[in-house]
């Protein structure tokens, strides 16, 4: 039989125990929803709303993009140029009437090539973002060039502006937003100039496991176990090959 003084502990414990959880799901949803602008998910599936506002700031070039991701691309941009490399960006935010103008220049500029005007519909919103659609209006994307080719082609992924970013834009919190053979569930061509912002946290997973943002939001949880699993597992990996080394050293002075 359950003395008095153990269902008073019992009690506080519950009691405790339920404040905790709370607390935890408390700052679970605050995590969530200080992630909610970085995670934005834009394609045809989920268009923004004509009259979208994003507050800017200028990163250079005469770009704009959202105020908040700001230091984040001026820092990246500084930390390339440290390394000689110059890297421009040549396209930031742009408004719902600026992405209409893109679109109906492309689909004319189809039709003038020979497509049928369905073709030229279709083709052009694999390339220009249909309206509503385009990431660019959310601020949070930036297209990037080198200083030595600023063409929008795939050849862009053989400057060195882009070899550099694709091995440090994740520490900056960006992604290449349409990876090569993603065309399927993005919609959208190959782009080796176009960057999203998504923070640190998630822009490490998804670069590390060559993943698109549709692929990474549709199991999030699981590529950040998974990630956790992996880091871990490197890092205890290298503290076994640092010991092995510190041994090799100690016999060799041995001998």
């Amino acid at each position: 039989m359950m003395l008095p003084q153990e269902c008073e502990a019992s009690d506080d414990f519950i009691h405790k125990t339920g404040y905790q959880v709370r607390l935890e799901l408390d700052e679970e949803r605050r995590q969530r929803r200080l992630d909610a602008w970085r995670l934005v998910l834009v394609n045809f599936e989920n268009p923004l709303e004509e009259d979208y506002e994003v507050k800017r700031a200028e990163v250079g070039n005469n770009q704009y993009v959202d105020y908040r991701i700001a230091d984040s691309l001026n820092a990246m941009l500084s930390a390339a140029e440290e390394e000689g490399i110059t890297i421009y960006p040549i396209s930031g935010y742009r408004s719902y009437a600026r992405q209409v103008s893109l679109y109906r220049n492309k689909i004319q500029r189809l039709m003038k090539e020979g497509y049928e005007a369905e073709e030229a519909v279709e083709e052009a919103g694999t390339v220009v973002a249909v309206p509503g659609t385009s990431e660019h209006m959310t601020g949070l994307a930036v297209d990037l060039v080198d200083e030595h080719y600023t063409e929008l082609e795939e050849e862009q992924e053989d400057t060195q502006g882009y070899q550099w970013l694709l091995e440090h834009c994740m520490e900056y919190g960006f992604i290449v937003r349409y990876p090569e053979e993603k065309k399927e569930i993005t919609g959208i061509i190959y782009e080796p100039w176009h960057f999203r912002y998504v923070g640190e946290e998630h822009a490490r997973i998804i670069m590390h496991y060559d993943i698109c943002l549709e692929e990474y939001l549709a199991d999030i949880e699981g590529y950040q176990e998974q990630y956790e699993e992996d880091i871990s597992k490197v890092m205890t990996d290298t503290t076994e090959d640092v010991r092995q080394a510190k041994e090799l050293q100690a016999q060799a002075k041995e001998e």
